[in-house]
């Protein structure tokens, strides 16, 4: 039996969600432990099933406590000593010999994995069937986000995500994506798409509003809050350029986005403490 744990925000759900059925592609007996979200409030909760028409195999984790919840369990010690590395302290990257081991065999013990899983690796060989898994439900979203789904598709929109928020006080986040990455991104998309329009996404429009201030060709969207936060992805997917932050949450926002000529912008750097952004693709403008 192959458990992965699912806890974030719904970005790194659908990484986790992406690399469950990475797994399922060799194995039979997968599933999601989204356990976590019973004893610690991430974001908006577990998102996946309510945003997407998906179903998912979960793990009655009650059968498995003694096994995940201690660093003297069997299954901690067979995972250290698989992936060469403490993935019981939420690790976010396997390791290059881990990423071999789960790429080309099929996994005979029992594992339990934890980690966010964002890596382009994973996405290859399931890539047509989570583009699929990841449309969003056909629910209402309102009358603003129905106009504003419009004009993205009538103008040479380009959604920008700035993070700030939770970011604030994460020094290995914080501030690799600054007014200046945003300004050169911006200059970029003005060099190669005749009258832009900017659609402004944040946590903190205020703090937008502050550095960008107004313009012609800029729209704040500052509307869709708690429970109804997803819909600003939906938004994002629906514009035909994207200039994304180190955040999960744009760059689904952008990998969703069906443009064949789509323009996306994304931060070189991703973490601080890692020396490899595993979330690059070829025909994106690092900067």
């Amino acid at each position: 039996m192959l458990i992965v744990k699912v806890y974030g925000g719904i970005g790194n759900q659908m990484f986790q969600y992406s690399f469950y059925k990475y797994l399922q592609k060799n194995n039979d007996d997968v599933f999601l432990d989204i356990s976590d979200y019973k004893v610690h409030n991430h974001h908006n909760g577990f998102e996946l099933i309510d945003v997407f028409n998906i179903e998912v195999k979960q793990a009655d984790m009650s059968k498995f406590k003694g096994h995940v919840s201690s660093k003297n369990s069997i299954f901690y010690r067979l995972t250290s000593k698989l992936f060469k590395r403490n993935i019981l302290g939420y690790s976010e990257f396997m390791d290059s010999n881990g990423i071999s081991i789960v790429r080309n065999e099929k996994i005979l013990t029992d594992h339990y994995f934890i980690g966010f899983w964002q890596d382009v690796l994973y996405l290859q060989s399931v890539e047509e069937e989570i583009k699929e898994a990841f449309n969003f439900k056909n629910v209402a979203i309102g009358k603003q986000n129905l106009e504003l789904i419009s004009l993205s598709e009538s103008v040479e929109s380009v959604s920008v995500h700035i993070r700030k928020g939770d970011y604030a006080n994460n020094s290995d986040l914080s501030d690799i994506c600054d007014l200046e990455y945003y300004e050169e991104a911006m200059k970029i998309i003005d060099s190669k798409v005749s009258e832009p329009l900017y659609f402004i996404f944040s946590d903190d429009i205020e703090w937008c509003k502050q550095k960008f201030g107004k313009r012609d060709n800029l729209i704040y969207v500052d509307w869709n809050i708690a429970k109804k936060s997803y819909i600003d992805m939906l938004l994002m997917s629906k514009c035909k350029h994207n200039i994304i932050a180190n955040s999960t949450f744009s760059w689904w926002g952008a990998w969703l986005n069906n443009n064949s000529k789509k323009i996306v912008i994304c931060p070189k750097t991703w973490d601080r403490k890692k020396n490899e952004n595993h979330l690059l693709l070829n025909d994106w403008i690092a900067i």
